[in-house]
């Protein structure tokens, strides 16, 4: 999480570091980062202080068990849960998520509702398409995370939830 990742969405939260003495307003006020398998957030340390820094209010849920053996499922409702405790039930977000976070963060927002109150989507390093990695992890997440698997599949066929909501996916 490097000064490039924090530069790849200047554009989306309009929170760039210019020349001008006043940072621009942010166009979100809430953004929800969502880490990966094995993580625990402290990735998203960084990009959380400059946009805290820019007056955005961020949460870094901590999905458990990290490893997704419980299945994305359970980690998306604890994310819905987090979020709903953190922002209300009302408010909007915007959502950056990486890996296996994205594809959480995916279910949320197609069959939990939260594309409702999403204001935009970012994954990086996800595996939309599933990973081939995925056949030597054990656990019903990183079933879930390979190629074909039906909970790809059933993301694929509810896409259309996201509605015109900006997506953005970066490998």
């Amino acid at each position: 999480m490097t000064a490039r990742f924090f530069l790849l969405f200047n554009g989306i939260f309009a929170t760039a570091v210019s020349c001008h003495s006043q940072p621009a307003k942010p166009r979100y006020e809430r953004v929800v980062l969502v880490h990966g398998i094995l993580e625990d957030g402290k990735a998203f340390d960084s990009l959380k202080n400059r946009l805290e820094n820019h007056g955005i209010q961020c949460l870094v849920p901590k999905l458990k068990p990290n490893d997704g053996s419980s299945g994305l499922e359970k980690l998306a409702q604890d994310l819905k849960t987090e979020i709903d405790t953190e922002f209300g039930t009302e408010d909007s977000f915007a959502v950056v998520a990486f890996s296996m976070g994205g594809l959480v963060s995916r279910h949320y927002l197609q069959q939990l509702g939260g594309a409702q109150r999403c204001d935009a989507f970012v994954t990086v390093s996800t595996p939309h398409h599933g990973t081939k990695a995925a056949y030597i992890y054990p656990g019903k997440g990183a079933r879930q995370m390979q190629p074909g698997s039906d909970f790809l599949r059933e993301l694929e066929e509810t896409e259309s939830t996201l509605g015109d909501m900006p997506v953005i996916s970066v490998i």
